[in-house]
């Protein structure tokens, strides 16, 4: 799929900037460990974990509980629309693709590339926004409700973890 989209992985390993020296400038940049910016993302939960585990440079946690942890420190507000949409019955299997076909949010660039993706992932949020929620719902109802997880994350708090 990635290689039908165009990305080289041989000329990124050559090319592409070192993970570690990404992660660094990550850590450096102020978007993480900062609630006053919001993440958007569709289904996140390996980024996210991608995301973690090159910060912190270690294993991701097998426990849940640990992962929400990781998770709500260093990206304290985010959305994930695919649990936007989990309760809208004529959605809540759709995957990002068709998800912006029915809401007519046009697609710039290739499919399953980042900058494509993000920029889609993100006029998909905007659009349900304004179209099906209240314009607060989103920062009320969908706050850290990462899609695949058994709860909200922020409820994870008054878990036994601490």
């Amino acid at each position: 799929m990635l290689d039908k989209a165009g990305i080289k992985f041989d000329e990124h390993k050559r090319r592409g900037i070192d993970q570690n020296k990404f992660a660094e400038y990550l850590v450096g940049s102020g978007l993480l460990l900062n609630e006053d910016v919001k993440w958007i993302c569709f289904h996140g939960g390996f980024d996210f974990g991608y995301l973690i585990k090159m910060v912190t440079g270690e294993k991701l946690p097998d426990d849940e509980s640990q992962f929400a942890h990781l998770l709500t420190t260093y990206f304290p507000a985010f959305y994930d629309v695919k649990s936007m949409i989990k309760d809208i019955d004529s959605f809540k299997n759709y995957g990002l693709n068709k998800l912006s076909t029915e809401l007519a949010v046009k697609r710039v660039g290739t499919p399953h590339q980042g900058g494509s993706d993000s920029l889609l992932t993100l006029s998909a949020y905007f659009k349900l926004k304004d179209t099906y929620f209240n314009k607060s719902t989103p920062e009320t109802k969908f706050l850290n409700d990462l899609y695949g997880f058994r709860s909200r994350l922020d409820d994870f708090y008054n878990m036994s973890y601490y």
